[in-house]
């Protein structure tokens, strides 16, 4: 069980970044920003290569292996398509 302060922590955050800085800080998209956070601590590793579509379907993957076997196959496929 989470503990009640927590509880509406990304509702309220959404709502106070999509006031600053506009669309695209929906509580769905935080947690996809969270969740791409702890997958790669070193963002660079993913960033620079894929789009955050890619990364949002990878980040679906639990398993460490078969997540970094995806992310390696698409981005053989992206170079194949910018070449």
């Amino acid at each position: 069980m989470k503990a009640a302060y927590g509880s509406k922590l990304l509702t309220t955050l959404s709502h106070q970044l999509t006031l600053r800085l506009g669309r695209g800080y929906s509580r769905p998209n935080l947690n996809n920003m969270r969740k791409f956070y702890l997958c790669y601590e070193n963002c660079q590793t993913v960033s620079d290569k894929l789009t955050w579509s890619h990364i949002c379907e990878l980040i679906k993957i639990d398993d460490e292996l078969e997540r970094s076997f995806y992310e390696i196959e698409l981005s053989k496929r992206i170079k194949l398509i910018v070449a």
